[in-house]
């Protein structure tokens, strides 16, 4: 049976790869953490000779980098904390893994932000130029630079938006939910109709199991994952009412009120323009991304956001 290493193995995502992929690979989890399993490794990916203790007496036939940084919520990660685990984590993997002759693929999860905010005509394809903004952006930019540079591994990118499952729904729930009043409010910008790119985790699993499975034509390759259709901000607001029995209250918000604040505050906050125009672009504009490429190898995504209502 071919082994498969999961970084992340006990995160959301990385969670739901061990279980579905166990019972066709020996699977093994790593993590700063730990896990129950006798086939999870603790290693800190930050710290590279723990890297190469822990892993250089093991070979793999596929490794899926799940391991990161991702959500800031009140600001508790430095632009630090990013590079060190988002892209030094990730040197430190590659300079292992490099020397594993019998390594098939090494597939490294990222996201649509290395594209940056932009105005698309149309749906972002994997050819756009990178023009990352925030810190997490930054940082997986440099790893997928890193991982594809020199050809020093074969290695699979794979972008994705926001996931989701129905008990992980915050990162879309942003977009529509207030805080501090108990998720009474709700907020639309203008219409409504501004559409987003998510993914649902049955969909991820799919695009992974659809790169291993192809592995030897997807190397040094990157892909957008997404569900089959986007999503606009009142299909959210409608998704979220039948989820929750609480009657919501929704705010509507000019979208050339929401402009011009951001216009001032960039002005005024000249420190936090990037941070200001990622936030406003994420609620204000659309967020679209072609999965054209990766739907050539096979790729089907059968889940959306209404599948969550299904589990209810």
């Amino acid at each position: 049976m071919e082994k498969i290493l999961i970084t992340g193995g006990n995160g959301f995502v990385g969670s739901y790869l061990m279980r579905q992929l166990a019972p066709k690979y020996e699977v093994y989890g790593l993590s700063k953490r730990g896990g129950q399993s006798h086939n999870f490794i603790q290693c800190d990916i930050t710290k590279k000779e723990e890297v190469i203790n822990k892993l250089r007496n093991i070979d793999f036939d596929y490794v899926i980098h799940c391991a990161a940084i991702a959500h800031n919520d009140n600001n508790k990660f430095t632009k630090d904390d990013f590079f060190q685990v988002n892209t030094i984590g990730t040197q430190n993997l590659v300079e292992v893994f490099k020397e594993k002759e019998n390594l098939k693929l090494f597939i490294f999860f990222s996201t649509v932000s290395v594209y940056g905010e932009r105005d698309y005509k149309t749906d972002i394809t994997e050819n756009a130029d990178k023009r990352p903004i925030i810190s997490y952006a930054k940082s997986k930019s440099k790893a997928e630079d890193i991982c594809l540079e020199t050809q020093k591994i074969p290695c699979t990118i794979l972008r994705f938006p926001v996931i989701y499952d129905k008990c992980f729904m915050k990162d879309i729930y942003k977009r529509v939910l207030t805080k501090g009043d108990g998720g009474r409010l709700m907020f639309k910008i203008g219409n409504g109709q501004q559409r987003f790119s998510f993914c649902n985790i049955e969909n991820v699993l799919s695009a992974v199991e659809i790169v291993l499975k192809n592995y030897s034509n997807t190397r040094n390759e990157i892909y957008n994952v997404t569900d089959e259709n986007s999503y606009t901000i009142n299909n959210v607001i409608s998704i979220f009412r039948e989820l929750n029995s609480t009657k919501k209250i929704i705010i509507w918000v000019p979208k050339i009120l929401v402009k011009a604040l951001f216009n001032i505050s960039s002005v005024v906050l000249r420190e936090k323009k990037q941070q200001l125009k990622t936030f406003y672009w994420k609620l204000a504009e659309n967020n679209i991304y072609s999965t054209k490429k990766i739907k050539r190898l096979g790729y089907m995504p059968s889940k959306d956001l209404y599948s969550i209502l299904d589990k209810i």
